[in-house]
This record gives structure tokens, sequence and C-alpha cells, in this order.
């Protein structure tokens, strides 16, 4: 990671604490998780040269976050978001997001964009985190890169998976 390209925004406080470490903000309200009997946790995600985008250093809810690098024309930042499949829990960092707006999302190590997989119902793009290494797109999640769509899934095989489907399993 590049504490230069991190800090482009003028007037941008360092976003790494003394040991090189990412510092991320406490949301101001107290979310918990979902209050499920069954909850479906990644703890890897791949972007497609094999990087795990499940990290430690991003703890939302006591889980390790999915850690993304995320862009639009002018800024870059950083996105980490609830590895718990439904909770739309997610903390910026160096870019402020902006609802309705759509974002470049790319591995935080290697910083490809992480592939297209389709269009969304909303005019954006959905796009794929691979749930092994060989980057299939037999197994991954899908998510929309437009600030307030929800549209997100998990694709097995053949079989579809959504949040309203989880439920029922």
């Amino acid at each position: 990671m590049n504490e230069k390209n991190l800090n482009n925004n003028k007037g941008a406080m360092s976003i790494f604490n003394k040991k090189g470490m990412l510092v991320f903000p406490n949301p101001k309200e107290k979310r918990t998780i979902c209050n499920q009997e069954k909850l479906l946790v990644f703890t890897a995600c791949y972007c497609p040269n094999g990087h795990n985008l499940v990290t430690e250093n991003a703890k939302i809810n006591e889980f390790n976050g999915i850690l993304l690098e995320i862009s639009d024309d002018e800024n870059t930042g950083y996105v980490a978001l609830s590895p718990v499949y439904g909770c739309k829990t997610r903390i910026a960092v160096g870019i402020k997001l902006q609802d309705g707006k759509q974002y470049k999302i790319s591995c935080t190590e290697c910083h490809v964009e992480l592939p297209t997989y389709s269009e969304c119902h909303c005019g954006a793009h959905i796009f794929a985190l691979f749930l092994d290494k060989e980057s299939s797109y037999h197994s991954f999640v899908g998510a929309c890169n437009r600030i307030g769509c929800e549209n997100s899934y998990i694709q097995i095989g053949e079989e579809l998976i959504t949040s309203a489907r989880l439920q029922e399993l």
C-alpha cells in the first residue's frame, strides 16, 4: 500500500498508525450483526491474481473484513466490507463515498481491478470476488459497484444464493 496514493486529498490526515497499519474509524452508531440463527461469513475472497481480500487489519463486528481499494476519476481510498453475507456494514477510509455513484473496485495488494461479471439491474456493474484462488466464476460473490445499490449474491456452480434464499437453507 502506498501512503502517498492514499493521502492524495488535500488536508487528509494520515490513515496509518506508527506501525504502518491502516486505521479504521469506529462508526458513530453501534451496529450489531443480524440476529439471525444462521450466518454466512466469508473467511476468504480472492482477486483474479489470487490475493486474499479478507484481512485481520479490517475488523468489523469482530470478524476479519473484506478490504478493497476503491476509486473514482479523482480519488482513491479503501473500503472495508463486512464479511457476513447480508450485513451491509462498510467503512470508507481516504475517500468520501457518494450515494448513487459507481466506483472502480480493485485489489489492495496488486491493484488489479476486480472483473465485471454482469450488468446490475440498476445499470451499474456486478463485480466478482472469487471464493477460490483459481478465480473461477464457478464460485464467487457478486456485488454492485454503485453505492446504495444493495444487489449482491453468491454463485456456486449453477446455484444462485441471495440473502432471501440463505434464510431458507
